[in-house]
């Protein structure tokens, strides 16, 4: 029941509570995972967070649950690793690396894994120098969950080819 005290006389509203009902999506390993026996104790982790609580919940609560879990299952892990970027000194990612092999990060309420998020995350996959990672997004009415691969080198403006414009 909602109740507002901000009016003048008591207004109240019964509102039913209807669980939402999703799935886990199906994962294929991609073969750029060479530790295909990390990526599915991973899923299947993450599989067990959503089969235990759902979908509808903020991300740190989901990072709390991996976090637990993986605690749980003795897995060595950092959160929110800090990384040396180049002349600006340390910065704190927003992910967890696993077991020093790869990056998992967790996002929560929006619709699925956006472009956005898999850029971040290909971002901490550089910068802690790993191979793979997993972005997995707990929605408000569905779970997404993308591998993504370590981006291949950047190259530098000395790298990059010039254009010439013609005159």
């Amino acid at each position: 029941m909602l109740f507002d005290f901000g009016k003048e006389s008591l207004l109240f509203k019964r509102i039913v509570f209807t669980p939402v009902e999703t799935t886990f999506p199906d994962v294929a390993i991609p073969s750029f995972v060479a530790d295909s026996t990390l990526a599915e104790t991973l899923i299947r982790l993450l599989r067990e967070i959503h089969g235990t609580h759902g979908v509808g919940y903020r991300e740190s609560s989901y990072q709390g649950l991996l976090r637990a879990a993986l605690q749980a299952e003795q897995i060595h892990f950092a959160e929110n690793p800090t990384a040396p970027i180049s002349r600006w000194g340390l910065a704190q990612l927003r992910c967890f690396v696993v077991d020093g092999r790869c990056a998992v990060s967790v996002t929560a309420l929006g619709e699925e894994v956006s472009a956005a998020d898999r850029a971040a995350l290909q971002t901490c996959i550089r910068w802690m120098d790993l191979p793979w990672g997993i972005a997995i997004h707990f929605g408000r009415r569905s779970v997404d969950l993308r591998f993504v691969v370590r981006p291949r080198k950047v190259p530098t403006d000395s790298e990059r080819p010039r254009i010439v414009p013609k005159t």
